[in-house]
């Protein structure tokens, strides 16, 4: 016991307060709150047991002709937007003339679905202005 108190002693960064604990605890609720924030903005995830190739998807993802400069799909676009390469097929909605969907919205949505095991599934986004936005991937012949 009193080693371990001549040790501590020595080294007052070691020692803790109640400060440092409060810090600590705002510090993990923030990440938290930030990690709660970034995963809640898909909704109603769900993976398909269909099988897309992979590859073909990124292809057909880096196909999808988004409005410049804003990289958006918005009023000006369909309100579905299909891209199509080999086996794979995305679909973006958006569910209301007026909503938007951001390229780097979409990208994450679909990034998520081509962890599924089968590269396949449907998610909806909320993108700029709060717009719900479906996505979803599956094989071209579905």
């Amino acid at each position: 016991y009193f080693l371990s108190r001549i040790h501590i002693a020595n080294f007052p960064s070691l020692h803790r307060s109640n400060n440092d604990d409060c810090l600590l605890h705002i510090f993990l609720l923030v990440i938290s709150l930030l990690a709660q924030r970034s995963i809640s903005r898909q909704d109603g995830f769900q993976c398909y047991d269909l099988k897309a190739n992979k590859d073909d998807c990124v292809k057909a993802q880096n196909g999808i002709v988004y409005l410049e400069p804003s990289k958006t799909l918005g009023t000006e676009s369909r309100l579905e937007t299909t891209a199509s390469v080999g086996s794979c097929t995305i679909k973006i909605h958006r569910r209301r003339p007026q909503n938007i969907a951001a390229k780097a919205d979409v990208d994450d949505a679909l990034n998520s679905i081509f962890k599924c095991s089968g590269s396949s599934g449907y998610t909806i986004v909320y993108s700029l202005n709060n717009s719900d936005i479906q996505v979803s991937v599956m094989p071209s012949n579905y």
